[in-house]
């Protein structure tokens, strides 16, 4: 028991030395700024499988560059108070234990785990910034930087990175379903689109307009009004149109 112990501990230990970074020296000689910024965005993840995105990041001296009201004043120290939005199974980690930098220094941090939901994260970092003040003293001046993304989708599906024209269509789980099913799909962008169900006839079981949203959705559908068979499901978005067979049993 006591080997065992002694071996979790150690993987653990494994686990969490690797998902600590270590600042890029390339953007050593950078004023600032952070890589990737949030045009390059984050790397998209998979679901259930391990992940670890790095980011590099280069504190201004000029607290100006953070909040225009200490234009001129010397940034003392930089803390990553913390970061929220993230997929649920992933956390973050920075370079030093404290999470704080001084003024002109360089850091990073790591976004780590496995995720175990679908779908499109806004990722928030909230940090506070340190000055001091001629006649006041110690100054903290809270920060909250948007516009970071984790897609998460599928395994299997290696780049998940979203464009205006991602457009997928999953396999109903379960399948086959009796009581109930969900069927999931991938959208690129905010859109109106169709959901068609039909029998092998071609008759028409099922037909709703739905609000898409960038990222996974998620259609339910209630199945006892439904007899034992084979079902065609499809969605369309005026352009494409993706179908997929569903089997009901009783």
């Amino acid at each position: 028991m006591k080997k065992l112990i002694l071996s979790f501990a150690f993987i653990l230990s494994i686990i969490i030395i690797s998902a600590q970074c270590t600042p890029n020296p390339i953007y050593y000689d950078s004023i600032s700024g952070a890589w990737p910024d949030t045009i390059t965005n984050f790397a998209p993840a998979q679901l259930g499988v391990a992940y670890n995105q790095v980011l590099d990041f280069k504190i201004a001296s000029d607290a100006g560059e953070y909040d225009p009201l200490y234009t001129g004043v010397n940034l003392d120290s930089v803390v990553v108070t913390g970061v929220s939005g993230l997929p649920p199974g992933l956390q973050y980690q920075c370079n030093n234990a404290s999470c704080s930098w001084l003024g002109g220094t360089q850091g990073c941090a790591s976004l780590y785990g496995t995720p175990t939901s679908l779908g499109s994260y806004d990722v928030v970092i909230n940090l506070d910034g340190y000055v001091t003040v001629v006649f006041i003293g110690v100054v903290s001046a809270p920060q909250e930087f948007k516009g970071y993304v984790i897609d998460v989708g599928p395994a299997g599906i290696e780049t998940l990175k979203l464009n205006n024209e991602t457009f997928i269509l999953q396999q109903n789980i379960p399948n086959p379903a009796n009581n109930t099913t969900k069927v999931q799909f991938i959208s690129g962008k905010s859109d109106e689109l169709t959901f068609v169900m039909m029998n092998l006839l071609g008759d028409v079981v099922l037909s709703k307009n739905i609000n898409a949203k960038k990222g996974v959705n998620d259609i339910n559908i209630k199945l006892l009004d439904y007899p034992e068979g084979v079902y065609l499901y499809s969605i369309s978005n005026g352009v494409q149109r993706l179908t997929k067979r569903m089997i009901i049993t009783k």
